[in-house]
């Protein structure tokens, strides 16, 4: 028996109407620290949160060197989490929720995902993974907001510059009704 191939055309599908493959579950990785590039986006740098600058190296003894190091530490962890809201609502077009103290996955914490202007949980965001990575999971209606607030070829821009070089889960869908 010979395979059959079908043309849009032939199925009557209208490909202009809307699109006839889109993505329905996106998930990806990345190192949380990765969000210190940021700011080399194409999104004003003035909304992304400064790095604080080391100043450690002046202390005079063990202990102040290392309140120091522990205030830094404090700063940095303030400044990437700025960036990550930043990202969220900005690249993705996603509010994030208050953080669960739940894990998820193996991660440490988690949080929703929610469309800007409803609290309507469409994925989460999880923190705490193995070597510092922060998890993103975007399900079906999430990716339909995401797709109209970004492109995918800007979406992938983002990925690459915050060292994303492989997605986790991709599903595509195609709405034939």
């Amino acid at each position: 028996m010979k395979k059959q191939v079908f043309t849009p055309e032939e199925l009557e599908i209208d490909t202009e109407a809307s699109p006839f493959v889109f993505v329905d579950y996106l998930s990806w990785t990345i190192p949380y620290s990765s969000l210190r590039h940021a700011h080399k986006s194409d999104l004003s740098s003035a909304i992304w949160a400064p790095i604080p600058k080391p100043n450690y190296r002046m202390a005079k003894t063990p202990e102040q060197k290392e309140k120091l190091i522990e205030r830094y530490k404090q700063q940095w962890n303030v400044a990437m989490m700025e960036r990550l809201e930043v990202f969220c609502l900005h690249v993705l077009g996603l509010r994030m929720s208050p953080w669960r103290g739940k894990g998820l996955y193996g991660y440490e914490d988690s949080c929703h995902l929610m469309t800007k202007h409803s609290n309507k949980h469409v994925g989460f965001v999880a923190l705490g993974g193995n070597r510092g990575t922060c998890y993103f999971q975007i399900e079906g209606l999430g990716c339909k907001h995401v797709f109209e607030h970004t492109s995918a070829f800007r979406l992938h821009w983002w990925l690459d510059l915050l060292d994303c070089n492989r997605l986790s889960r991709i599903d595509l869908a195609v709405d034939d009704f």
